[in-house]
């Protein structure tokens, strides 16, 4: 009887816990970027793949430190536009609007992310070919590469 009941209530416990839904590589892009624009860098740290190369994330990180200011300012706007799975890898269109001495101008390009474990995120472009990135398909990658060079004039075209 008292199995039974333990097991009732480990059921009981289990059927009660919340489903967390998984996040979508827009979902983990969106927050890198409101860490970002909330000085929170730690947090904007967990959503960029990890890297070796300390040079190259010291001047991303000094970058980052000045879109947070152009994010708060509003003179920076980032919109995830649409976006493309294959595999662990992730492409991304991105929306990027820009606005100095009163002019604004946008682009559309996109933006690399990967699964790390059970959590996506930013593969910075230059490292793209990073030996910490062989273990994920080189052939879904270049599909992705494919679809965008396919799409990026139609993406392009709307802005």
């Amino acid at each position: 009887m008292k199995t039974h009941i333990a097991t009732m209530l480990i059921t009981l416990l289990v059927a009660a816990t919340p489903v967390l839904a998984q996040e979508t590589p827009q979902d983990a892009y969106n927050q890198f970027w409101a860490s970002v624009k909330e000085g929170k860098l730690a947090q904007a740290d967990e959503y960029l793949f990890p890297i070796n190369n300390k040079e190259f994330l010291g001047q991303q990180k000094a970058q980052l430190g000045i879109n947070a200011e152009k994010l708060r300012s509003g003179d920076l706007s980032i919109t995830v536009v649409d976006g493309k799975v294959q595999g662990d890898w992730a492409f991304l269109v991105v929306k990027i609007s820009v606005t100095n001495n009163g002019k604004t101008d946008g682009s559309i390009q996109y933006e690399i992310m990967a699964r790390d474990k059970t959590k996506w995120k930013l593969v910075f472009k230059q490292m793209a070919g990073d030996p910490s990135l062989n273990t994920f398909s080189a052939e879904d990658f270049v599909t992705l590469e494919k679809w965008w060079q396919a799409n990026r004039s139609r993406y392009r075209e709307k802005r």
